[in-house]
C-alpha cells in the first residue's frame, strides 16, 4: 500500500466527525432495527480500524469503477456504488452506536447515580447496625436480617435491601422509632434514595441492552457492506500485484500451503455477469 493511502486510512481513524456520526446514527436507527436478527453479528475490530479499512477500500475502488461497467450489468453496478457511496457513511454510525453503548446514561444521571450508590449502601449498613439490637429479642425479624437481607453486596442488593428495611421499620416503628435514631421521616428518605437507585439502576440496563443491540446491529450493517465490496473488489482486481493490501479483508486469514499435486478451485460462474 502506497503512502498516499496509509495517511489517508490514518486521518479517517483519527479525525472522526462525532456531529455527523451521531446525526447519521440518529437518522439510521430505523434502518438498524430492520436488520435481520438472525444476520446480526458482535463487533471483532473497532470502529477506528473499521474507518481505515473503508477509507483504503473507498481510496481503491474510486479510479477503477469504469471496469465494474465493463463486465457487471448497470443495475449490479448501481448495487456496488451505492454500497461504496455509504460505507464511510456505516463506519461513522458503527462509531456512534458503539459510543452510545458506553454513555447508556445522561451526564446528570451518570453522576446522581454515583452519588447514590454510596448513600444507599450506608443506608443498609446503617439500618441493619441498629434493627439488630433494637429486635434482639423478634428471632422473625432476625431470621429476615441475616438470611434475606443483610447486607447488600451489589448495588441492587443495597438497593433491594434498604427498601425491605424500611418496610420493616415502618411496621414496627414503635421499636425503631423509640428504641434507635431512626425516624419516619429517615426511613422515607431512605426509601426513596433506594427507588431512585433502582430506576437509575433499571434505565441502565435496559439502555445497556437496547444499546448494544443497536452497536451490534451497526457493526452488521458495516460489515455486510464492506464484506460485499471487498469480495467483488478482489475477483475483479485479482490479478493486481497488490489486490490483498488494496482490498484488504477484515480479518486475514492464515496463510495455507498449498502442495503442487493439488488442482487450483476453479472460479465458479456468476450470473452477475453481463
Amino acid at each position: 500500500m502506497n503512502t498516499s493511502d496509509t495517511q489517508t486510512s490514518q486521518a479517517a481513524s483519527n479525525n472522526i466527525d462525532i456531529a455527523r456520526a451521531n446525526e447519521l446514527f440518529e437518522k439510521g436507527q430505523s434502518e438498524l432495527l430492520a436488520i435481520d436478527p438472525k444476520t446480526v453479528k458482535k463487533p471483532r475490530i473497532t470502529h477506528q480500524r473499521a474507518a481505515e479499512l473503508s477509507s483504503i477500500l473507498t481510496s481503491s475502488l474510486e479510479p477503477r469503477w469504469d471496469r465494474f461497467k465493463d463486465i457487471f450489468l448497470p443495475k449490479v453496478v448501481k448495487e456496488y456504488r451505492t454500497q461504496y457511496e455509504q460505507l464511510s457513511n456505516y463506519a461513522l454510525i458503527f462509531f456512534a452506536a458503539g459510543a452510545a453503548f458506553e454513555n447508556n446514561l445522561t451526564t446528570e444521571e451518570a453522576k446522581e447515580l454515583k452519588q447514590l450508590i454510596p448513600i444507599v449502601a450506608e443506608h443498609d449498613a446503617y439500618m441493619i447496625s441498629w434493627f439488630r439490637p433494637a429486635f434482639r429479642n423478634n428471632t422473625n425479624v432476625l431470621n429476615v436480617i441475616d438470611n434475606e437481607i443483610a447486607p447488600g453486596r451489589s448495588r441492587l442488593d443495597s438497593a433491594e435491601d434498604v427498601l425491605r428495611l424500611c418496610q420493616l421499620g415502618m411496621t414496627h416503628k414503635h421499636i425503631t422509632t423509640t428504641q434507635t435514631p431512626l425516624t419516619e421521616a429517615y426511613f422515607g428518605q431512605a426509601e426513596a434514595d433506594a427507588t431512585r437507585l433502582f430506576q437509575l439502576l433499571a434505565k441502565e440496563n435496559i439502555s445497556k441492552h437496547a444499546s448494544r443491540d443497536l452497536w451490534h446491529r451497526a457493526y452488521t450493517q458495516w460489515d455486510q457492506a464492506y464484506d460485499s465490496l471487498q469480495a467483488v473488489a478482489s475477483f475483479v482486481f485479482r490479478d493486481e500485484d497488490d489486490a490483498q493490501e488494496l482490498f484488504p479483508r477484515i480479518s486475514q486469514p492464515r496463510k495455507k500451503k498449498i502442495s503442487s499435486d493439488n488442482e487450483p478451485t476453479k472460479t465458479p460462474s456468476n450470473p452477475l455477469f453481463s
